[in-house]
Parts: structure tokens; C-alpha cells; sequence
């Protein structure tokens, strides 16, 4: 999995968009519980979309619900802050 989402934030990188949430998709059936993954690409969905609503939003709250709550918002600021921002948006 660890391999599948390295290809997947080389294609992000690379605005190859297709290719990277075909590579995200790989991961997490690979290990569907991995939070990293799972952050990595709900963020790729956000950008795509222009928004957190959905299926990124559904991600978050799954990888939140897996990892570690203060570990995950260290390493993950940004997607949580716009979590936040959409969240009080509504």
C-alpha cells in the first residue's frame, strides 16, 4: 500500500489527477485503514473538487475515527482546518 501512495502523491505532483486517485484507490484497497492514506487522498478529492464536502469529508472522519485524534491534527493542518472551515460553513 505504502508504494501505491507514494505513486499517488508523484501523480498529484505532477497534475496527472487520473492517475493519482487511481493509485489512492489502490492503496486503500490495499489497507483500507491506513489514516494517512486515507487523508492523502480525501485532500487530492478536496482539490479536485474544490471542496471537502462528500467523499473527502467522509474520508477525514473515517481517518480520524482510526488514528490517533493530537497525532492526526499534527500532521495534518491543513486538511483539518479546512474540515473545520466547511464544517462551520454548513
Amino acid at each position: 500500500a505504502e508504494g501505491w501512495q507514494m505513486l499517488g502523491r508523484s501523480y498529484a505532483a505532477l497534475q496527472k489527477m487520473p492517475e493519482a486517485v487511481a493509485a489512492y484507490k489502490k492503496a486503500l484497497q490495499l489497507n483500507p485503514n491506513n489514516a494517512q492514506v486515507l487523508v492523502d487522498y480525501a485532500d487530492l478529492l478536496a482539490y479536485q473538487q474544490q471542496s471537502i464536502r462528500g467523499e473527502p469529508m467522509r474520508l477525514v472522519q473515517k481517518a480520524l475515527q482510526i488514528d490517533n485524534i493530537l497525532l492526526f491534527l499534527m500532521r495534518n493542518l491543513t486538511v483539518v482546518q479546512s474540515f473545520f472551515k466547511c464544517t462551520f460553513c454548513l
